[in-house]
């Protein structure tokens, strides 16, 4: 959880440096990867990539607005309504990553529940087959057609006891 607010923190500080609009969209796509990276990889729940997400959204457009009243001629480079374009890019990826974390934490959070129960599983069947071992003299376990699912030795054995007489 800290390693994620410690990275998104230091993606932060690299966007509030910045000083020119070419600096920013230059390197706009590499912070973009590596905010993937920390919501996939690094995680750290839900509400707090969220709120991170969003603040770090929230530094990149005030250091594209802060380019505009620096007097840079962003609408001449950029096309008319450039601070409005680039917010709106920032909330779709912001949106985009929330998504994401949100299918994956749900893929995870199925994967881990479906292997506790697969060891859940797999220990009340050997506790089973322990209790009726020691209770019946040949334990074997078929399957829906009534087919032996493994090789008993037991069974064997216990078949031929009376085949010598």
């Amino acid at each position: 959880m800290f390693v994620n607010v410690i990275a998104m923190t230091r993606m932060t500080a690299t966007v509030l440096m910045y000083e020119t609009s070419e600096q920013l969209l230059f390197d706009r796509y590499n912070i973009a990867i590596e905010r993937m990276v920390v919501c996939l990889v690094i995680g750290g729940g839900l509400k707090l990539t969220v709120a991170m997400n969003i603040l770090l959204s929230c530094c990149q457009v005030t250091s594209w607005v802060s380019c505009k009243l620096d007097g840079e001629q962003l609408d001449d480079k950029y096309g008319p309504d450039s601070i409005a374009w680039f917010a709106v890019h920032e909330f779709l990826l912001t949106l985009t990553l929330c998504a994401v974390t949100v299918a994956s934490d749900g893929r995870l959070q199925a994967e881990a529940q479906m292997s506790v129960q697969a060891r859940a599983d797999r220990t009340t069947e050997k506790a089973v087959r322990r209790l009726l071992t020691m209770t019946y003299d040949v334990v074997t376990q078929v399957g829906e057609q009534l087919i032996i699912q493994q090789d008993t030795p037991e069974l064997s054995a216990f078949l031929m006891r009376g085949a010598d007489l």
